[in-house]
């Protein structure tokens, strides 16, 4: 008896070092090219906003930011294995995190001067009161860059 709870128990924590933990602040520990780039400016928040789902939000620095201070995707599909990707304009972003959850990397489709790696340091609350509807986002920026573009 002993021996078989012995084996659940240790079954169990091997399942549960193996889960995902995408919840978190992530501070870039690698360089990325602002000249060539559209980089992080500080630290990259991703929230497991649903059992399914995650959000991801990041500040951006660089050449190649078109002018977009930071970055907001809601309702990304929860991954089975550890990466997503999505497009901010023309930017292809492959977001990976690591087995242990401690570390993600952000591969741009740029090269690989723009690619970082971020490692955990704290944990993240996602406030919905403050959460930016993206949509208006996206339509505004749409039109500020026509706007500048039609001058």
């Amino acid at each position: 008896m002993q021996c078989r709870l012995a084996v659940l128990v240790i079954t169990f924590c091997f399942i549960q070092g193996q889960t995902q933990i995408w919840s978190g602040v992530y501070r870039p520990i690698s360089e990325c090219s602002l000249s060539i780039c559209c980089c992080p400016a500080s630290d990259v928040f991703i929230n497991e906003s649903t059992t399914n789902k995650l959000s991801f939000n990041i500040s951006l620095t660089g050449d190649h930011c078109i002018g977009l201070p930071f970055f907001q995707q809601n309702n990304i599909d929860k991954p089975t294995d550890y990466t997503f990707s999505m497009v901010i304009f023309i930017i292809q972003f492959i977001v990976t995190l690591s087995d242990d959850s401690d570390t993600i990397s952000i591969v741009n489709s740029f090269g690989d001067q723009c690619t970082i790696t971020a490692k955990r340091h704290g944990t993240y609350r996602y406030n919905r009161a403050i959460q930016v509807n993206t949509n208006y986002f996206m339509l505004f920026s749409i039109i500020l860059i026509s706007t500048i573009t039609l001058k």
